[in-house]
């Protein structure tokens, strides 16, 4: 929800029929980050390595960027929107509190993981040695629960501001005036 949250915020002209594909990518995208937990879980490299790379500038950039060539985005701010969707999770990661937390922003020239402590969230820390897939799956499934209570009533007014529906009703029903006539 974030990711898709910043998107439609930086996103020109954002029109939903048209744009509906664009949206569902930076919610994915959003969580996109956190796939170095494979690199954890799947092939054993120590938890600090969650938030690394993946959380930095440099990757929201370079990913990003990448992103926006493949889908043919041909304006800076709609490489911007890709950016700051990727970037949305690991600045979130930096806001939050958490006990091995925080963000490597600024990989690759530094290790240094940020941490503003500024709220504390949902404790999620599975551990596949020792908790079922099953068991992991469901606190994923509650985490998401708690950013979509959060994050969708933002995306929705984001939305209904920026496509400003009621002005295309007026604009329908003046150029229906102006024809009845």
């Amino acid at each position: 929800m974030i990711g898709a949250t910043v998107l439609s915020v930086i996103r020109k002209d954002l029109e939903l029929r048209r744009d509906w594909p664009a949206i569902l990518i930076g919610a994915a995208i959003g969580i996109l980050p956190d796939l170095d937990l494979i690199l954890v879980w799947g092939l054993g490299y120590p938890m600090k390595l969650h938030g690394s790379f993946t959380h930095s500038i440099v990757f929201a950039i370079a990913f990003g960027s990448a992103l926006s060539l493949l889908l043919k985005e041909s304006s800076i701010r709609g490489v911007l929107a890709y950016i700051g969707a990727l970037l949305s999770h690991g600045l979130m990661d930096v806001a939050t509190k958490k006990e091995f937390g925080g963000a490597q922003l600024l990989w690759p020239f530094t290790d240094q993981k940020y941490r503003m402590g500024l709220f504390s969230n949902y404790e999620f820390y599975p551990n596949p040695p020792t908790q079922s897939y099953i068991e992991i799956l469901k606190q994923g499934f509650v985490l998401s629960l708690y950013e979509i209570a959060i994050f969708l009533p933002l995306l929705i007014l984001i939305l209904v501001l920026k496509t400003r529906p009621w002005k295309r009703r007026n604009a329908a029903a003046a150029d229906e005036g102006l024809t009845n006539k």
